[in-house]
């Protein structure tokens, strides 16, 4: 039998993003980016810095990172936060060298 997945209360995701955060930003940010943009597992393991907007705070989902029955470009609108966390994230990857 197949049960649909239940989505965690806002509590629930606060307490998962707090602990987190705790472990490290990597953690922190993977946790905030999935439950704050709704990124498929397959897309998040291929964001790039390219696909940030800031100025009109927008994730930008190129078709090829998309993948289904309807894989089409996906636009996200972010908040302020949600700019500024992606920014962060991709600056920390630039200074390993990972873009």
């Amino acid at each position: 039998m197949n049960k649909e997945p239940t989505p965690l209360s806002a509590s629930k995701y606060n307490k998962l993003l707090n602990t987190a955060e705790e472990k490290s930003n990597r953690h922190g940010f993977t946790v905030y980016a999935l439950g704050h943009t709704g990124l498929r597992g397959s897309e998040f393991s291929r964001l790039s810095c390219e696909w940030l907007d800031s100025g009109e705070r927008m994730l930008q989902v190129p078709e090829d990172a998309v993948k289904g029955i309807r894989s089409r470009v996906r636009s996200i609108p972010l908040s302020e936060e949600g700019v500024e966390r992606f920014e962060e994230f991709f600056a920390t990857r630039s200074e390993v060298g990972i873009t």
